[in-house]
């Protein structure tokens, strides 16, 4: 495995980490970071599941950075968005 590679693998998992974290403190209703109770209030009030919302929330978020300033772009920027909504989620629902 290359250095590329595991690069990719360790962005991967630690997305993976944090949703199911995230799902997590939801659960235990300990609070999380600003970002999420943001969205986690957006989503009750529409009445929408959180990786759903999260993610058209980061798209936006997304769309504004490529506009202004493209090199903060990665492969974890993807895996972020389309991976820690839904592992949160994947936890809440366990």
């Amino acid at each position: 495995m290359n250095e590329k590679q595991k690069r990719i693998l360790m962005a991967l998992i630690g997305v993976l980490v944090t949703g199911c974290s995230v799902g997590l403190f939801q659960m235990a209703s300990l609070g999380t970071d600003p970002f999420t109770s943001f969205v986690t209030g957006l989503c009750n009030l529409f009445n929408m599941k959180f990786g759903v919302f999260y993610t058209i929330i980061c798209a936006c978020i997304f769309f504004v950075v490529f506009l202004l300033d493209k090199h903060y772009i990665g492969i974890a920027t993807f895996f972020n968005l389309f991976g820690n909504g839904f592992a949160a989620d994947a936890t809440t629902s366990i």
